[in-house]
């Protein structure tokens, strides 16, 4: 689909590709990271915030800091909290039972 969007340079649809698929590998890694770390408030987000949020986490460890991410993404200042939470979720995962754990890591 994004051979036919000839405004964009072929080094400009790689990268939108990569973050794309960076991000359906993993989502369900990242549902976990949104859901834990904002607890109650994951419940009202709408599917663009959310989606959003899954982007910048694909940011974050892309290697990009918390910081310009969290500055750059538009998400909102109160949701910031789960780009701090994303270097320590591998603690988290390591308490789950393996089941759940695959479930969270699982990829396409």
């Amino acid at each position: 689909m994004l051979r036919r969007e000839s405004r964009l340079y072929s080094n400009e649809r790689r990268a939108i590709s990569e973050r794309v698929y960076g991000v359906l590998r993993r989502k369900a890694t990242y549902d976990l990271c949104i859901d834990k770390s904002l607890g109650r408030q994951a419940l009202s987000l709408s599917t663009v915030e959310r989606d959003s949020l899954r982007l910048a986490l694909c940011r974050v460890e892309g290697g990009e800091t918390q910081e310009t991410v969290g500055e750059t993404s538009g998400i909102r200042h109160s949701e910031r909290a789960v780009l701090a939470a994303w270097p320590t979720l591998g603690d988290h995962l390591k308490t789950m039972n393996p089941l759940q754990r695959l479930m969270a890591e699982g990829s396409l």
